[in-house]
């Protein structure tokens, strides 16, 4: 009695281990053979219609007598082709069966030395359709290549962007896409051709790039974008395109030029998206590209997931008038000109004030807090990622801070100007950086609590009259070893108390 229910059981278990076996093998077998033998089967019989003016039945025959397996068809167009000829409504000739089997079609992407080589297809109202269906609208996990909404053939967009599925199990649509990133697969690979229903074009590859399909995390960056408001909007989108660009194409590009971009799925971080941008052949240009002249970038711009992930620093990262007027931009041709930075003012710290004086050095000028005891003045400083010497010190900086007690300065200013610390009679303790080559007349003329000064300088030749008239007759100088003897002649001549303590710098 004990053993019956044992046996059903194991009877039970057994025969639902076989139906699950067959349903697994049936889904496997679907998926990976069935549905991608019959992807290509269809994108073959489009790809034919494409390229000749055939019959579906001639084309078929003769497929079907020559090849067994499906494969790429590089049949050459016939004269009507040739002659770009179009309808009366302005649309390709070769695009018309297609047309008649499918109105959603929109161009047809090729690149060649690829297999990448199908229908670029929209759905009338932009959505996502075509992620999972097929030419023919029938279910299909491979898709189609499809427009983005954002973008549009009719009235044309600046910017045209093509989604496709990277289909690692079949190895179609946009698998090869993220080949991009070997500098080598670019250099075989620069030109793409896309054709919409009203034009020929091949486009010239800029930039390969790799986002966040998260739009947030883009830094405010949104590649779908395919309308601009203006000409520096535009410029501000290359910006943006070539900054992520994982090498420099030797392509020029300005605010003239219209834009595809090729997007797929990647899996570098959650929700990765690799991109390859490309801009339109223009009129009378060679297609040629001296793909030698390329090479890879070491301050790519990526998403915040990738820095995270894989470690590094965001490179500086501005506007479009901002790289150009530091001669940051090697890729524009436009008319746009830089205009020069150099008297741009920055605050660093909420409170120091500094000017541009060249492309990577600023002068100290002061202060926006004039309640400040103590102030630190740094070497160097960083403006938007970048590192700027601080190499000079306006003349009327302590003017007004009137309440100062120590004033460190490090690094590389050179010249301390006359009459700098005048004002400033409550001073007790000065520490001057190593650049110091001169300090001015009367610098610390009448500064009667100037207890310490601390010269770091070996460079220091000159030291104006009256520099230290009336400070603190205890004063403590503290000098470097080496320059001891040399410093105490200068100092002595600048009107340094007699009775001042000279000490070796530590």
């Amino acid at each position: 009695m004990e053993k019956n229910p044992k046996k059903k059981l194991r009877r039970i278990l057994t025969v639902s281990s076989i139906f699950l076996f067959l349903g697994c093998g049936f889904f496997l077998l679907y998926y990976l053979v069935l549905q991608p033998y019959h992807s290509r089967k269809v994108n073959e019989k489009y790809r034919t219609l494409y390229y000749s003016y055939e019959s579906v039945e001639e084309t078929t025959e003769k497929k079907s007598k020559s090849k067994k397996k499906a494969e790429p068809i590089d049949i050459n167009p016939d004269q009507d082709y040739k002659n770009n000829a179009k309808d009366e409504n302005g649309v390709l000739l070769k695009f018309k069966k297609l047309i008649g089997y499918n109105e959603d079609i929109r161009g047809w992407l090729k690149i060649p030395g690829t297999k990448i080589d199908y229908p670029v297809m929209q759905d009338y109202h932009g959505g996502d359709y075509y992620l999972e269906h097929d030419f023919e609208g029938h279910k299909d996990k491979n898709g189609c290549l499809y427009l983005d909404g954002h973008s549009s053939i009719e009235i044309p967009s600046t910017n045209l962007v093509i989604h496709g599925h990277n289909m690692d199990s079949t190895h179609m649509m946009f698998y090869e896409l993220p080949n991009y990133k070997n500098l080598e697969f670019y250099q075989k690979h620069p030109v793409i051709t896309f054709d919409t229903l009203y034009q020929n074009s091949k486009w010239k590859i800029i930039s390969f790039m790799r986002v966040s399909g998260t739009m947030e995390k883009n830094k405010n960056f949104n590649y779908l974008t395919g309308i601009f408001y203006d000409k520096e909007d535009f410029r501000n989108f290359l910006y943006e395109i070539e900054s992520r660009s994982l090498y420099h194409c030797p392509v020029d590009v300005n605010e003239k030029d219209h834009l595809l971009m090729l997007s797929t799925c990647s899996y570098e971080f959650d929700n990765c998206r690799t991109v390859v941008v490309a801009r339109r052949l223009r009129k009378g240009e060679d297609e040629n590209v001296e793909t030698s002249q390329a090479y890879l970038r070491n301050n790519v711009l990526y998403p915040d997931e990738w820095y995270r992930q894989y470690g590094g620093k965001a490179p500086v990262h501005t506007t479009f008038a901002d790289a150009l007027a530091f001669n940051e931009i090697d890729w524009y041709d436009g008319k746009k000109k830089g205009e020069s930075p150099i008297g741009q003012q920055y605050t660093v710290e909420n409170h120091l004030l500094f000017e541009l004086t060249s492309l990577d050095t600023v002068k100290y000028i002061g202060s926006n807090d004039n309640t400040l005891s103590k102030l630190v003045i740094p070497d160097k400083i960083e403006v938007n990622g970048r590192v700027f010497n601080v190499t000079e010190i306006a003349s009327d900086t302590f003017s007004s801070m009137t309440k100062l007690d120590t004033v460190y300065m490090k690094g590389g200013i050179a010249v301390l100007p006359e009459n700098l610390f005048r004002k400033c009679k409550k001073l007790t303790t000065v520490a001057l950086g190593a650049g110091i080559k001169e300090i001015g007349a009367k610098a610390f003329y009448n500064i009667p609590h100037l207890r310490k000064l601390t010269i770091s300088s070996k460079e220091l030749t000159q030291i104006g009259e009256q520099a230290f008239w009336k400070t603190d007759s205890k004063i403590k100088i503290y000098l470097p070893k080496s320059k001891e003897k040399a410093y105490k002649k200068l100092l002595e001549a600048a009107s340094v108390p007699k009775t001042a303590t000279y000490k070796q710098k530590n």
